[in-house]
């Protein structure tokens, strides 16, 4: 009966990214959409820790083989090698601050700097592969890539902050 809890948990959380994911916000400015993505893999990395990793890979694929999950309902191999896909790279590496770091018992200012640090992980794979993919000089990789993402960032940040504590109660509650 626990590991279809787990199971189960895993595939609710997986198709919640899959919904969640392709709902976006073009920017002007850049070829990256403004998404909720970030907030859902915070959620999911509270509720299952190293599970998350399965549960990010499993969308990855998913997205990859062409369902239509990946921002702006787009999907496919060509979306992994475009200029979002050093960002989606950077999403199997996005756990590790929180597996590594979070429990109950820290503050919300230890919480926020973690999950500030989640959130720059998934940066770095995904600045330098839209350099790479655009040509373009670091200035205007920060002002298409970083800036125009940094407010909607924080706004998660704060929001899985507020929140942290309570996730790690629902959790511990479900025995998940």
């Amino acid at each position: 009966m626990k590991n279809t809890k787990k199971i189960t948990t895993d595939a609710l959380l997986l198709s919640l990214l899959c919904i969640i994911s392709p709902i976006s916000i073009p920017t002007v400015i850049s070829p990256i959409n403004i998404t909720l993505q970030t907030l859902v893999l915070t959620i999911i990395t509270i509720l299952r820790g190293k599970n998350s990793f399965l549960i990010i890979f499993g969308y990855l694929i998913i997205g990859g083989l062409g369902l239509p999950v990946f921002s702006g309902f787009k999907g496919g191999f060509s979306v992994l090698i475009g200029p979002s896909g050093g960002f989606l790279l950077g999403f199997l590496f996005f756990p590790l601050p929180i597996i590594r770091f979070l429990n109950d018992s820290i503050s919300k200012v230890h919480a926020f700097l973690i999950f500030l640090l989640s959130h720059l992980i998934v940066y770095l794979p995904g600045l330098l592969w839209l350099k790479l993919y655009l040509g373009i000089s670091l200035i205007k990789l920060f002002k298409i890539g970083f800036i125009p993402f940094l407010p909607g960032d924080l706004i998660k940040i704060v929001i899985c902050t507020i929140l942290f504590k309570s996730l790690i109660s629902f959790k511990n509650r479900l025995k998940i």
